[in-house]
């Protein structure tokens, strides 16, 4: 989920005109990354840019996942790539930082220059025959049609119900494994059910299909 310059019907790449007019996060390519990610990607072409420099980190930088978050630099050229690998890359907003990398005339860059950028990760699969009652706050980050997560409030002390339904589509007889998730959710924007999220639990499960 790309945010800062949308293009049109596509949700994972940003359109950027150079030089920014800020650091504002709304302003800023960027992305939100799903936990259990193993590599990120971004990537960017240059459009009447010369040389493309570009660097990569999780906004706003904090400790949070640390050090899986670092400050990224890619190559530079009219094109400039850069992936950032670790055991598990931190779940954030990651913002690109573009910049034409050549020499301004007198009278500033010219009008024109833009870059257009995507973001890809390698990451576990969202299981598609397991839902629960609050939904997933971070499934719209690889399917955009995902409905909105409805997640509980949990006062300190207190306690909660998450329902889990598991509708396995494998064969009769086949054993089914892996691990239900359990996250907490820091959320942003005026809906709430989108936002940074801090995996506290893995439970695994195993069951065999009647």
């Amino acid at each position: 989920m790309a945010v800062g310059g949308k293009v049109s019907g596509d949700p994972y790449t940003s359109h950027t005109a150079l030089p920014l007019p800020s650091d504002d996060a709304d302003v800023l390519p960027s992305w939100l990354v799903p936990t259990q990610v193993r590599a990120l990607t971004v990537g960017g072409v240059g459009h009447r840019v010369d040389r493309l420099r570009t660097s990569c980190r999780s906004i706003p930088p904090t400790a949070i996942n640390s050090p899986n978050n670092p400050d990224i630099e890619a190559p530079t050229g009219t094109s400039s790539s850069v992936t950032h690998r670790a055991h598990e890359v931190g779940s954030s907003m990651w913002a690109a930082f573009p910049d034409a990398a050549r020499p301004d005339p007198p009278d500033g860059t010219p009008p024109g220059n833009s870059v257009d950028f995507q973001a890809s990760i390698e990451a576990a699969a969202f299981a598609g025959d397991i839902t629960s009652s609050t939904g997933d706050a971070l499934l719209s980050t690889v399917d955009p049609s995902a409905p909105a997560a409805t997640p509980v409030v949990i006062p300190a002390g207190g306690h909660a119900t998450v329902t889990v339904t598991l509708a396995p589509t494998g064969s009769k007889g086949s054993v089914e494994r892996g691990s239900l998730y359990v996250d907490t959710l820091n959320p942003f924007g005026s809906a709430g059910t989108t936002g940074l999220v801090d995996e506290v639990a893995a439970i695994p499960f195993e069951f065999t299909i009647g």
